[in-house]
């Protein structure tokens, strides 16, 4: 307990932030926009849950006879790869995952009311303005 004339430290946890910044975070300057992150958020989840599928698979196969080629490893860790690339790139700014971010969308087109959103996004000026090198003077 504080005493009655002791205020507590402000928190901005919960409250309003701006554009660019998540609450609860003090900076966020090497925070994307929220679009952007949101965007970002979902290749690295995506790219995350087939990482975590391989390990449950492979997991559940070891007790059965069941065989998974190289080939299959090598094609789901390359996915895997693949979006856990174009979403650290859009989070960054980095121009080729522009480019990477449409190629990972593409699966999201399957569910329209989940992908529509994401492209819409990717349409928009504040995603473009995300990759557009910004000079040091």
């Amino acid at each position: 307990m504080l005493p009655d004339n002791q205020q507590p430290a402000p928190d901005n946890r919960g409250e309003a932030a701006p554009d660019n910044q998540e609450p609860g975070t003090d900076n966020g300057a090497t925070a994307p926009p929220r679009g952007v992150a949101l965007v970002a958020r979902t290749h690295l989840s995506v790219g995350g849950s087939i990482l975590g599928a391989i390990i449950i698979v492979q997991a559940v196969i070891q007790k059965f006879p069941v065989e998974a080629s190289t080939r299959t490893y090598v094609i789901t860790l390359s996915l895997a790869a693949l979006y856990l690339l174009a979403g650290t790139l859009v989070w960054f700014g980095i121009r080729p995952g522009r480019f990477l971010s449409r190629a990972c969308g593409l699966i999201y087109l399957a569910r329209p009311p989940f992908g529509s959103p994401l492209w819409r996004i990717m349409d928009s000026e504040e995603f473009r303005a995300h990759f557009v090198r910004k000079r040091k003077n």
